[in-house]
């Protein structure tokens, strides 16, 4: 998982974070790719609290599966009202 161009990476994930709209979900799709679920259900999370719903749609959905292995997805399920 660490080979690559990692400081371009770097660079990029700086750009992300420093986004405020559209970093939750960014960063929730980078840690999905690198297998971080539960890296990535907290920034699903944190875009949910910032009231951007698309992250239902983009990530809690589609990836659903993945994100039900995480101990915190209950917790996720309740704060939508779901379970």
């Amino acid at each position: 998982m660490n080979a690559g161009e990692t400081e371009k990476a770097k660079a990029l994930l700086v750009k992300l974070q420093a986004n405020s709209d559209g970093a939750p979900v960014g960063l929730a799709a980078f840690h999905l790719v690198r297998g971080e679920i539960d890296n990535a259900l907290d920034s699903a999370v944190r875009a949910l609290d910032a009231q951007n719903f698309g992250a239902i749609t983009i990530l809690l959905r589609p990836y659903q599966t993945l994100f039900s292995k995480s101990s915190a997805w209950p917790a996720v399920l309740r704060k939508m009202n779901l379970s």
